[in-house]
């Protein structure tokens, strides 16, 4: 922001990406407070821009504006890591071309340092099956070959704490471990990034990693190689699940446990 006013006064930004009723819609940020204040300085044009944190919104809410507020005393600013931009896509139809946006624009709000579920709310995490998931479309859109790098050899640190299991999140600050298409992230990222950029170096770094993954997996399924047992997040928020219960996919999670134990067991057999 660019502000003039006295000395004490203070200005608060509040952020959200939906209206509710035609208030800022601050529900879905749960306990995200999402709020920067500025008290003035006074004596002239001041600037301020945070640099301790983010938001992820559409609308912002300003009180305490000495004055009459105009357009260009604020300015939204992109933050993500560092990318060089390698995919475009463009049809007749705008709403898929409108689709690609939103993707292209989740994508810039979520790869800050960590590859993150969300930017807006108090998450903010790097869940393993997010980016399992999105590996293909984030190495088409950017060269992402560094960035997951990165993430991997802190992915590799964290399984070393659970003799090969896969947490849910990296860096890991929740503890818990060992579910299907999340841990599946050892070896579908790596492979991904060797089939978009033709490296090796990433399955010379991975395959340990990789291979933890798979022999733990194998363990735990035993002599019949179907993971039937355990806590599984399944396939997650499915639309035919209750709000309030995600968890009920139509999908059994032995299922989709079992179909990741062998897709990844298949991958690392071909390395």
């Amino acid at each position: 922001i660019r502000v003039q006013g006295e000395a004490g006064q203070t200005i608060t930004l509040r952020h959200a990406e939906v209206l509710e009723h035609g208030e800022l819609g601050t529900r879905p940020l749960r306990h995200a407070e999402a709020t920067d204040r500025y008290t003035l300085r006074g004596g002239g044009v001041e600037t301020y821009e945070p640099f301790f944190t983010f938001h992820g919104f559409r609308y912002v809410e300003v009180e305490g504006w000495p004055g009459a507020l105009t357009l260009d005393a604020i300015t939204a600013v992109v933050i993500h890591s560092d990318m060089v931009r390698t995919g475009w896509f463009d049809c007749s139809d705008p709403m898929l071309n409108q689709l690609h946006q939103n993707v292209l624009w989740g994508m810039r709000g979520n790869f800050l340092d960590v590859p993150t579920d969300c930017p807006q709310r108090d998450e903010r995490i790097g869940w393993t099956g997010d980016i399992q998931v999105f590996t293909p479309t984030a190495a088409f859109l950017y060269d992402v070959s560094g960035f997951l790098a990165s993430w991997l050899r802190d992915l590799a640190i964290e399984q070393a704490k659970f003799n090969g299991s896969v947490p849910f999140v990296v860096p890991d600050i929740m503890g818990g471990n060992g579910a299907a298409a999340w841990g599946d992230a050892a070896v579908v990222v790596p492979w991904v990034l060797y089939q978009r950029y033709g490296d090796l170096a990433i399955l010379e770094t991975q395959f340990k990693s990789m291979c933890d993954w798979v022999d733990h997996v194998a363990g735990v399924a035993g002599e019949n190689y179907l993971w039937d047992s355990g806590f599984q997040l399944g396939v997650w928020l499915d639309p035919s699940a209750p709000p309030d219960n995600p968890f009920m996919a139509r999908t059994a999670g032995v299922i989709v446990a079992s179909a990741y134990f062998a897709y990844s067991a298949a991958l690392v057999a071909q390395i």
